[in-house]
């Protein structure tokens, strides 16, 4: 589905016209921009996705960061996910260098009733890591990597496999470094950090999610 489907908040029932799309079929364009998606720079993606926006403004009620949870996320990004603000320019700055592991992203009307509405918990994919494949192995439903990590990435070369976290968005974060292993919590969150998230929540504890805001919740404002 389309970013303009996703903004109304509906599948269409007439053939797609062009639009923003994560995935594009072949010969789409981007929505606002008259150039084919397959050809399309980062900056004609920017400017699809702001005519998007203001083409989309009265069914847009927020903003909020979406972001990378994975074995290269940072205690940054586990702070601000999820965030909201009516405004975009209420949102806290991103530092520079995260380039497109944190985005910015319109709540819509549509979105806003669901949430209210539903408090199931969906999916997110997420990528850990481990010395051997054998240890990612025996975690029960993960999907192996044909690659492994590069040194530049986290020092040494890890073994990879994605695996799927049951959670909502309101505690993904916590729920995250809950699921993932030793080492991948290290490489989030540093050896003290992650000593200090096992000890913190054992049982009797902080939940995961509260462990976050606790620790992590003045880098979202600082």
């Amino acid at each position: 589905m389309g970013l303009f489907n996703f903004l109304l908040g509906r599948q269409r029932q007439e053939p797609p016209a062009p639009q923003a799309t994560l995935t594009p079929p072949p010969g789409s364009k981007l929505f606002g921009v008259d150039k084919l998606a397959s050809e399309a720079t980062d900056e004609d993606v920017r400017q699809s996705n702001e005519a998007l926006y203001e083409a989309c403004a009265d069914v847009i009620r927020g903003w909020r960061f979406d972001v990378r949870l994975d074995f290269k996320t940072t205690p940054f990004e586990l702070a601000i996910y999820g965030m909201e603000a009516a405004r975009r320019e209420d949102l806290p700055a991103i530092p520079e260098g995260y380039g497109y592991r944190i985005a910015v992203l319109p709540i819509t009307a549509t979105a806003q009733l669901l949430k209210e509405e539903d408090g199931d918990p969906g999916f997110i994919t997420t990528v850990m890591v481990a010395e051997t494949r054998e240890e990612l192995e025996a975690i029960k439903g993960a999907r192996l990597y044909s690659s492994k990590t590069s040194k530049k990435e986290t020092g040494r070369c890890y073994f990879k496999a994605a695996f799927d976290i049951k959670t909502t968005q309101a505690d993904a974060p916590g729920n995250f470094l809950k699921a993932c292993n030793p080492i991948t919590r290290r490489l989030v969150l540093g050896e003290d950090l992650a000593a200090d998230f096992e000890a913190s929540t054992k049982r009797g504890g902080l939940n995961p999610q509260q462990w976050v805001t606790e620790r992590l919740g003045h880098l979202a404002v600082s």
